[in-house]
């Protein structure tokens, strides 16, 4: 991954979007006193820089060594900035269009006229309105990341009835609990999880299915959680696909043979399961 331009995309687009983020904060720091917005913009900058480098020193760092709730809470964070101003510099930039189309229409088509000079209207400005609607929408979203990585062990049970007319009777009443997208290498309760094992056990199902992306990238992610996980029984077994993070396409590999062997290590994970 650190021989990837990946990351300086990823950085190069994060400090464009902190540029742009400015001319909002900018804007909607006018009105308030010298100091405050001094305050306001330092720490702004000092924020932004320090996500910055820690974006640009992740490839070079070793995550792998690093405590699961560590490398949740980086990840996090990086995100939540991430959204939180891009969806606020997408409404900026649509005010900055409309202003802009206004001024070539101006320009090319009233060059002569002497339209004099625009008034504002009463109550608040257009670009202030949509400054803090992006910020809203964006915070919205960057309060319900925080929101799902903080709660991730609050499960919830969806129960869908499937209903054909020409089900076989043996199939009738059948109970199947799927489970999917688990990522184990986020997890770090291990009491949390055993709630959601027993929860499923709870269910008396007829079947269970594993329904794909067991990790995040390495077999070895599962198995402080193999000992939670087969607990997991049912009269007709318990089945499981790969999903597309458990093939460990997201990480670089020393060589092929070694994501083979990931990937059949992880096969062999599954079974335990």
């Amino acid at each position: 991954m650190r021989n990837s331009p990946f990351w300086l995309l990823i950085g190069g687009l994060m400090i464009v979007l902190d540029i742009y983020f400015f001319q909002i904060l900018k804007l909607l720091t006018s009105n308030a006193a010298p100091r405050t917005r001094s305050t306001i913009h330092l720490t702004y900058w000092i924020l932004s820089v320090l996500v910055i480098v820690l974006l640009f020193i992740l490839p070079y760092l070793n995550l792998d060594n690093f405590r699961k709730g560590l490398r949740a809470t980086v990840f996090s964070v990086l995100i939540a900035f991430f959204i939180l101003k891009l969806f606020a510099c997408v409404f900026f930039l649509i005010d900055d269009l409309r202003r802009g189309i206004q001024w070539l229409w101006g320009k090319f088509f009233f060059a002569s006229a002497d339209t004099g000079t625009p008034q504002e209207s009463p109550g608040i400005k257009r670009s202030v309105f949509l400054s803090w609607l992006g910020i809203a929408v964006g915070g919205s979203l960057f309060t319900s990341l925080l929101y799902g990585f903080t709660n991730k062990y609050n499960y919830n049970i969806k129960r869908i009835p499937v209903r054909f007319p020409n089900l076989p009777e043996a199939f009738r009443g059948m109970r199947v609990v799927q489970i999917s997208d688990i990522h184990s290498g986020s997890l770090v309760n291990k009491d949390g999880v055993k709630k959601g094992v027993d929860m499923i056990m709870a269910l008396k199902p007829d079947l269970i299915l594993f329904t794909g992306d067991l990790v995040n990238n390495l077999a070895e992610e599962i198995e402080p959680l193999i000992d939670v996980f087969d607990k997991l029984k049912a009269p007709m077994g318990v089945y499981s696909i790969f999903g597309n993070h458990d093939y460990g396409d997201y990480v670089q590999w020393e060589s092929p043979a070694k994501k083979a062997e990931n990937i059949e290590t992880l096969k062999g994970h599954h079974a335990k399961m």
